[in-house]
């Protein structure tokens, strides 16, 4: 408001939630905003959504088209929007293949940081109870490419190779920037392509082509990050 912005595109947090008088604060003073991956309770205004659950279908397939059906997940927190919608939709793809998801191959992190390192040894601890039990995921699907990329180099100090004893999908951005990134099978969202289409929404409001409380729901699409981190389930 100081700096008399035209518009604002608003990431807003999942944890702790963004409070709805932050929203209503700005457009009190007539300033529009858009919402990007998620809405905010109680403020209706534009949002360039992620399908959560498209997006644990995704991997699914890829998984699944690789012959995998016993599949493990792992996400940085449980009470997180993005990450059940992604369980949810990866355990139907699983499922619907005859396989099977088992809460005893999901991992719920109980950290809000955002720092992947932080769960380290929890996810560490995880992971050796899931492959040395009777019947070991043959592939691992995290929320979030730097979950995934810590979880790789942990199947690494485990002996394990990626993908030829196990496989590995992330979800992230479709720049894959980073030696790590490069090699990750993702699902992607295009973040700049998300970027452009909230300028040109405000753009629209501060003219007036679109109301300023408008609640259009707009999915973003989704890609896919070849990678090299999926292969076909090990024989033996």
């Amino acid at each position: 408001m100081q700096k008399r912005v035209g518009g604002v595109a608003l990431a807003p947090t999942s944890l702790p939630l963004t409070p709805a008088y932050q929203v209503n604060h700005l457009r009190e003073h007539g300033i529009p905003v858009v919402y990007c991956h998620r809405p905010v309770a109680g403020v209706e205004a534009p949002l360039l959504a992620i399908p959560f659950a498209d997006v644990g279908r995704a991997a699914g397939r890829v998984l699944v088209e690789n012959g995998h059906t016993r599949v493990a997940f792992f996400s940085m927190h449980s009470r997180v929007e993005a990450s059940t919608g992604y369980e949810t939709g990866l355990r139907e793809v699983v499922e619907s293949a005859g396989g099977e998801l088992p809460e005893s191959l999901t991992y719920w992190g109980k950290t809000v940081s955002p720092d992947a390192s932080a769960q380290t040894e929890a996810v560490l601890k995880s992971l050796r109870k899931m492959l040395g039990g009777p019947n070991p995921p043959t592939a691992v699907m995290a929320s979030f490419d730097p979950l995934a990329e810590r979880i790789y180099l942990i199947l690494g100090q485990l002996g394990l190779r990626v993908p030829e004893d196990i496989s590995l999908v992330g979800v992230g951005g479709a720049d894959r920037s980073g030696a790590l990134a490069e090699r990750l099978t993702s699902i992607t969202v295009d973040e700049a392509d998300l970027g452009r289409r909230a300028a040109q929404i405000l753009q629209e409001m501060s003219a007036g082509r679109r109301p300023i409380d408008d609640a259009e729901k707009i999915f973003v699409p989704i890609g896919l990050a070849q990678g090299s981190t999926i292969g076909p389930v090990p024989t033996k």
